[in-house]
């Protein structure tokens, strides 16, 4: 099919400044760009009228989590500006609107919200009216859960804490802080979103991107949610109704599985393909669980380290043997140094099978350690984004090593 988009002002971004009046496309894709008096009478099976509007490409976001963007649509949005009071207010206000037993699922909140601290499980038993609570920090690292919730996960102040988390305590029990690996004791119990329920919440997902110009992601996925996403995509891509591009990233927790399948990096279609195996090497600077060389300000805390060198080489071994390269989450300056050590000692069998790896984030590191990077071929993905939120835990918690931040 081909189709004419005339009246324009067409940005190919190609070039500074380069701007078009007419777009042709055939079949899906762009086969002529030009200016009025270039136009070509031809056979358009459609046409039209721009009147005047501006096009641009498709932006494209390289970090994002399409089941858990999709879901939080739905949930309860703290902004990062309101005070404690207008938090417990529209927290009280969503309790009120859901049915008996039902889970109130937020996210978006940040110490900042509580004073600076992190906020304890009784202001907001007071506020959620017998409903189990869930609410994800800014950041999704962190887990501020209410008694209701604590109960049905049975926690308590005798329970074993997860490796590489915390159920944070105090001398009565837990707080209702889950940071880290501490947050799927609660998260697991929530009931799932499954069947057609899953899928309507992808394509709301997916509407909400296409309306604010996105026509193409890489999307980071767990476990569950990578089988969910992943049958969406292809099921919508099979009846030709799936209006974005997809590069979905394994976790390494279906590493195995993938191998056995036969399925490696770049298995797939012009839609939907397979990407690289997500590792995760720490927490984050809001939650002061990123792994740091040294300790945040005034505490002992250096962070949570989830992967050191020995674990990162032998997952990045496997993925490479199974023909994936790796993603690895590292905000640390001790997490980015032990995944670049770990990055140098595969860097040969990597070129030998042409993968190329890539950090996330990367948002705090050792001066020395910026040119390895370049070094062992590595791309990195960092979010400015994350910048306004992150920039008063740097003043406070790193006031000697905000600089080597971003």
């Amino acid at each position: 099919m081909l189709s004419i988009f005339y009246n324009g002002n067409i940005y190919s971004m190609e070039k500074e400044d380069a701007c078009y009046d007419y777009m042709v496309v055939e079949n899906g894709r762009i086969v002529e760009l030009g200016k009025r008096g270039d136009l070509k009478p031809l056979d358009y099976q459609a046409i039209y009228d721009l009147k005047g509007k501006t096009v641009l490409p498709g932006f494209f976001e390289n970090h994002c989590h399409l089941f858990g963007f999709s879901s939080n649509l739905s949930h309860l949005y703290i902004d990062p500006s309101w005070l404690q009071e207008t938090v417990l207010e529209k927290i009280e206000e969503k309790a009120a609107s859901l049915k008996e037993g039902e889970w109130l699922l937020g996210d978006g909140w940040m110490k900042e919200n509580f004073g600076g601290r992190f906020p304890h499980k009784r202001i907001l038993d007071a506020v959620t009216k017998g409903h189990p609570a869930y609410l994800v920090s800014r950041d999704f690292h962190t887990a501020y859960v209410n008694t209701k919730a604590l109960e049905l996960a049975q926690i308590t102040k005798a329970s074993k804490q997860p490796e590489a988390g915390e159920i944070v305590m105090d001398e009565d029990g837990p707080t209702g802080i889950l940071l880290e690996n501490a947050r799927p004791l609660v998260f697991d119990v929530i009931p799932p979103v499954m069947g057609d329920a899953a899928e309507a919440v992808i394509e709301q997902g997916i509407k909400e991107l296409n309306k604010n110009g996105f026509t193409s992601v890489s999307t980071v996925e767990d476990k569950t949610s990578f089988k969910t996403v992943l049958f969406y995509l292809t099921k919508k891509e099979n009846e030709n109704r799936l209006p974005l591009h997809v590069e979905i990233n394994p976790p390494y927790a279906l590493l195995p599985e993938l191998k056995s399948l036969g399925i490696s990096y770049g298995f797939g279609s012009d839609k939907v393909r397979f990407g690289r195996i997500k590792l995760f090497g720490d927490g984050t600077l809001g939650s002061e669980t990123a792994w740091m060389e040294q300790p945040y300000v005034g505490t002992s805390n250096t962070g949570v380290p989830v992967e050191t060198y020995d674990s990162y080489l032998v997952k990045i071994r496997e993925s490479i043997e199974a023909g994936f390269p790796v993603m690895i989450h590292a905000i640390g300056d001790r997490a980015n140094q032990e995944a670049l050590n770990a990055f140098e000692n595969v860097r040969e069998a990597s070129e030998q099978k042409g993968l190329f790896h890539r950090m996330e984030h990367a948002q705090i590191l050792k001066r020395e350690d910026v040119p390895r990077f370049h070094r062992n071929h590595l791309f990195v993905s960092m979010q400015p984004v994350q910048l306004p939120g992150d920039i008063q835990n740097l003043y406070d918690s790193l006031p000697d090593r905000y600089q080597n931040a971003y």
